[in-house]
């Protein structure tokens, strides 16, 4: 759904991927361009961390070109293994790897994201982890009561995983706000 929006940069889930094509590759005659494709963006992730730590904005542009070639050829190989069948509708494990297959096809961008921009993380696990207790409060109660009580517990939340996010310890952020002395984030200088 979140593709819709169109004046944002949207990037698919490096981690929600690999248990897609992990969960492909367990068809016998899916596995061999499944498990190459996770292979390949593993050896993405590792060039792009890489990149990163010596302080690169990209991974070398010979390398990703040749990351993105190979990338084309496993999903060829991808939609291949998935023709229509004859006189029949694909079964459930056929729709999973052929939706697979062409959503690497058509989101390749949103997919490759990571690898040309270094400011983007391979995973979006952490903002997974940040809504994680909201969705829990809804599982548990069935509900959130009030968009009051709504707006309160995300403004908590928000504060406990930005000083978390920032090495500080959760009860002694917590403690000191309620002695009246709240935690501020650093703002960046300008320059």
């Amino acid at each position: 759904m979140y593709l819709g929006y169109k004046k944002s940069t949207h990037w698919v889930c490096g981690a929600h991927l690999l248990r897609n094509l992990a969960s492909v590759a367990v068809v016998g005659n899916q596995r061999q361009w499944a498990t190459k494709m996770s292979k390949l963006l593993i050896e993405m992730v590792n060039a792009a961390n890489a990149a990163r730590e010596a302080g690169l904005a990209t991974i070398a542009p010979f390398q990703l070109i040749g990351y993105l070639s190979r990338y084309e050829a496993i999903v060829k190989e991808g939609l291949g293994s998935n023709p229509e069948p004859t006189g029949r509708k694909r079964d459930s494990l056929e729709r999973e790897s052929y939706n697979l297959a062409s959503a690497l096809c058509k989101l390749r961008s949103e997919v490759t994201l990571f690898a040309s921009d270094l400011r983007v993380p391979f995973t979006n696990n952490q903002a997974e982890r940040d809504l994680r207790m909201v969705k829990l409060q809804q599982k548990i109660s069935g509900s959130l009561r009030s968009s009051h009580g709504a707006e309160r517990l995300a403004k908590v939340r928000s504060y406990i995983s930005t000083a978390s996010k920032h090495q500080l310890d959760t009860l002694d952020v917590l403690t000191e706000l309620f002695l009246g002395h709240p935690w501020m984030s650093p703002v960046p200088l300008r320059t």
